[in-house]
Parts: structure tokens; C-alpha cells; sequence
């Protein structure tokens, strides 16, 4: 036994020597360098800077302060600088939703806003923020109507930040009730003049108070598409694309702009090309855009891509046309109604009379005193021998006082054989609306020089009016040539002389034209 001791120690001493050596070889845990510590001045600034931007109270004032506060918060993440981001985004995801801008996280923001416990000013800034999130539809109108959320005006400082009475404001024009301050002390008149109480009180006077908004509140882009819409109804075009590419450039993705210049494109200029590729980016930033949707799908009808037409206005019908409860119930049925109108126009081009007929009916419920929509449908009628309710249709179109040379024509066809004197009435009626025709484009032509547009749009559209002239002499005179050689076989047995004459003045006022090169 003696003669193990050594092999004994030795192999604890080989442990030993081991241990060492592996502590030896084991890698050193590094420690991660200390954080440098962010000047405070640094924070300061980007929070001096978004207090600056949200200052301006409108939504490009936002979106830039959303930045500066961002980089603040990244830099330190303390409550007061996430509270102020919070805000800030509150008031921007709102304006998007009331301005139809494709807007995108309003849930997180207020899982993030709306944590339990809540003050009385922040619950009720959160009632806002759900129902934007849920939508203003009728069925969640009628409900809030019955069980609006009781607000005391105490809830927000009124007095003191045209802020806080826009959250007042907002609040009581989202669940429709009135505000408690009597009219010795309305804020309104108090803030009338920041850009809060502009845009809430956006109307027929807005640009009589506010003269030149570009240069009075140049970062303001909802007042400039407000103005670019007021000017465009005004026809004065010039000045409407200028406030929309003003607003464009400080807020890109916004699409009421861009509509603005389709509009332009598709219905005074008749620039089928250029309105496409508008409505086109409005899409490409918000893709279940109603308006843009419609656009689209007029405009490729007009280019004659009947099929493509169809499926871009099926995608609108498929769309919330109510915008989530932002556009009135006329709106909604002016959408609806015009878009089955187009489709259904169509498939008669297409000669799928069937599915037109499907579809102008349907288009005949929104919209039943259009006389468009009763024209097609009275043709559409008249061509399976249905007479009676096309006689119906088309009279419905002389009641809406349209210009309608066809109808009239139509008429006079299903009288031809059961009343001589109907059909002279009607023809008669046809030719009378073809001269006033022919005089209404000769006149819009030579308004063309005079339109608020630039010097090569006019002359593109002179040319556009002209074709469209010579088209319609060569097409009038052949619709005056067939009824004339119908009332010619009632010689003999009805005076129609001077229905004849008439024809034949008319004739000879579209025809030196039609023969013209």
C-alpha cells in the first residue's frame, strides 16, 4: 500500500495543475462599454424643435414635430417626451381619418394612449380616438344618438389653449351634442384665427376671411385643398392646381390633392392620359381610394378599355363608399349610382345587353332622375321592343330638361306607326335640339381661349372640341336625313311642309362643315 501514495498525489496534483490551466485558458467575460451619456441639451432641442412644429396646429406642423419628438425619445425615453409623442400622433391619425388620407396604426396608437387609469381628459380624448377607429356609420350614429358620452366642459382648460377646445370641439361634433359655453364666453371668437378653429369652421366665407392662405399660413396643406377645391368650383383653375401641388409638396400622400388634379385633367380638359396616370398615384397610396377608384374607371370607359373600366369600378363598389361615415347618403348613391351607370354603358358597348340592363336598373335606384342613366335605359328598352317602357325612360329624360337630341328621336320612332302627329312633334323636337347642339359646341370652342388654363392645354382641347364638332355634324346630319325621309312619306296625308323646312335648315347648317376636310 505505502508504494500508492505517490501515484496518489500525484494524480491530485495533475488535477490540481489542470484546474489551473483550464481557468487559464477560459476566454474573459468582456464588459459592454458604458452608454455615453446624451447631452441634455441635445434632447432639448429635438424637443424645441417638435414644441415648435406642433405649435403650428395643423398637420404638416405634425407630422414634423412626430420626428423631432421620435428622435427625442430615442435619445431618452422619459414620460414627458413619449406623452407629448403620443399626442402629437393623436391629432395626426384624426386629421388623416377627417382629410380621407390613407391612415395606418390608430389600434396601436391606442392600446399605447388608452391604458387604465385614466384621467378625465385623457378618456375622453380616447372616446375620439375609438370612435374614429370604429367609423362614423349610421347604425354607430344612431347609436351614440341614444347614448352619447356625458362630457363636462371642465374636463379641458377652454380657457386657455384653442388646444383644448379643439379636443372639447372635436368631442362633441364626434358624438353630436353642444357645447355648454354660453356666447359672452365662446372660445371661438377668442381663437378664430388659429389654424384649429380654420379648419373647423371650413365654409363658403373661409376664403373671405383668410385672403391669400398660401402666404398667411403657407405650411397649412388643409387649408390650401380647401382652397384648391373653392377655386376649381370657381373655374379657376390655374390657381386650384397650384393650391393642390402646394399642398402635395408638404403632404405627399395626400389624396383629396391628387383627385383635385385628376378632376382637372378627366373634366375640363378632357386629358384622358394625363387623368389617368393622377388617379393612378392616388392609388398607389391608397389603393381603396373611392374617389380615385371612380375616376380610374371613368377614364378608362372614355379610352374605350371597357373590361378594365369594369373591373376598376367593381373594385369602388367595393370599397366603404360612406368613407367611414364622412360622406353624406347623396355621395354614397352618387358613387354607387354613376358607377353602375358606366359599367352597365359598358356592357352595351360590349354587347352584353343582358348585364347592361342588370346593372342600369340597379344604377336607376340611387340615381332615378339622371337623365343619362334613363337614356341608356330607355335604349336599352327600345332595343328589345319594349316601347312602352322605353317611351316612359326617354320622356323621363325630356322631363329632366337634358339635351338629349335621341331621345326625342326614339320617341318619335315609337309613334311612327300609331300617331303621325306625335312622331312630327318629336322629330321636330329632335331637330330643334340638334341646332342647339351644334351652336352649344361652337360656343364652347370659342370660350376655349378664355379658360383659366395654360396656352398648350387650350390648343390641345380647341383641337379635342373641333373633332368632336365635325363628328357630331356628320352623325346629326344622318339622324336628320332619316327622320326627313320618314316624314316625306306622310305627304298626302298630314301637312308637314314646314317640319320639312325645318329639317332642312338645320341640314344645311351641319352639313358645309361635315364635308369640310
Amino acid at each position: 500500500m505505502p508504494c500508492l501514495l505517490p501515484r496518489s498525489r500525484f494524480a491530485v496534483l495533475f488535477l490540481v495543475s489542470c484546474l489551473f490551466v483550464s481557468c487559464r485558458a477560459r476566454p474573459k467575460v468582456a464588459t459592454p462599454p458604458a452608454k455615453p451619456a446624451v447631452p441634455e441639451e441635445l434632447i432639448q432641442q429635438h424637443v424645441a424643435q417638435g414644441d415648435l412644429e406642433f405649435s403650428k396646429q395643423h398637420l404638416f406642423g405634425w407630422r414634423q414635430a412626430e420626428i423631432a419628438y421620435a428622435k427625442a425619445l430615442e435619445l431618452d425615453e422619459r414620460e414627458m417626451i413619449r406623452e407629448k409623442l403620443r399626442l402629437t400622433r393623436f391629432l395626426i391619425k384624426t386629421r388623416e381619418e377627417d382629410e380621407d388620407i390613407a391612415s395606418r396604426g390608430i389600434e396601436e396608437l391606442l392600446r399605447d394612449l388608452c391604458v387604465e387609469p385614466l384621467d378625465a381628459r385623457h378618456r375622453a380624448i380616447c372616446e375620439i380616438g375609438r370612435a374614429y377607429q370604429q367609423g362614423l356609420d349610421a347604425a354607430y350614429w344612431q347609436t351614440r344618438a341614444d347614448n352619447p358620452p356625458r362630457l363636462d366642459v371642465s374636463v379641458f382648460q377652454i380657457a386657455e389653449s384653442p388646444l383644448e377646445v379643439y379636443f372639447y370641439t372635436l368631442h362633441c361634433k364626434t358624438f353630436e351634442t353642444r357645447g355648454e359655453w354660453d356666447a359672452a364666453n365662446n372660445p371661438y371668437e377668442k381663437f378664430k384665427d388659429s389654424p384649429l378653429f380654420i379648419y373647423l369652421t371650413l365654409g363658403p366665407d373661409t376664403l373671405k376671411r383668410v385672403r391669400d392662405p398660401d402666404k398667411l399660413f403657407p405650411d397649412f396643406a388643409e387649408l390650401l385643398v380647401f382652397a384648391g377645391d373653392s377655386h376649381f368650383q370657381d373655374r379657376k383653375y390655374k390657381d386650384a392646381r397650384a393650391y393642390y401641388r402646394k399642398a402635395l409638396a408638404l403632404v405627399p400622400d395626400y389624396t383629396r390633392a391628387i383627385n383635385g388634379l385628376g378632376n382637372l385633367y378627366l373634366f375640363v380638359l378632357e386629358d384622358y392620359e394625363n387623368a389617368l396616370k393622377t388617379y393612378e398615384s392616388a392609388l398607389a397610396r391608397d389603393p381603396t381610394n373611392t374617389a380615385a377608384l371612380f375616376g380610374k374607371g371613368a377614364v378608362l370607359h372614355y379610352l374605350e378599355r371597357f373590361q378594365e373600366s369594369i373591373d376598376v369600378l367593381n373594385d369602388m363598389l367595393a370599397t366603404d363608399l360612406t368613407r367611414k361615415g364622412r360622406v353624406s347618403s347623396y355621395n354614397v348613391q352618387y358613387y354607387r349610382g354613376e358607377g353602375r351607370y358606366y359599367q352597365a354603358y359598358d356592357y352595351h358597348l360590349m354587347r352584353a345587353q343582358d348585364k347592361a340592363r342588370e346593372l342600369i336598373d340597379l344604377a336607376k335606384k340611387d340615381l332615378p332622375d339622371n337623365a343619362e342613366i334613363n337614356y341608356l335605359s330607355g335604349l336599352l328598352y327600345y332595343m328589345e321592343y319594349r316601347l312602352k317602357e322605353a317611351e316612359k325612360d326617354f320622356l323621363a329624360v325630356l322631363r329632366q330638361g337634358a339635351s338629349n337630341c335621341y331621345a326625342y328621336y326614339y320617341l318619335g320612332l315609337i309613334h311612327s306607326d300609331t300617331n303621325a302627329d306625335e312622331m312630327l312633334r318629336f322629330f321636330t323636337g329632335s331637330c330643334s335640339c340638334l341646332d342647339a347642339m351644334r351652336r352649344n359646341l361652337e360656343r364652347n370652342i370659342q370660350a376655349v381661349p378664355g379658360l383659366d388654363v395654360e396656352p398648350e392645354e387650350k390648343a390641345a382641347l380647341t383641337a379635342k372640341l373641333t373633332k368632336r364638332l365635325s363628328e357630331f355634324r356628320v352623325s346629326g346630319a344622318e339622324l336628320i336625313e332619316k327622320m326627313s325621309s320618314m316624314v316625306v312619306e306622310l305627304q298626302g296625308r298630314r301637312n308637314s311642309k314646314a317640319h320639312l323646312d325645318l329639317m332642312d335648315k338645320v341640314l344645311k347648317d351641319l352639313r358645309p362643315a361635315a364635308k369640310s376636310p
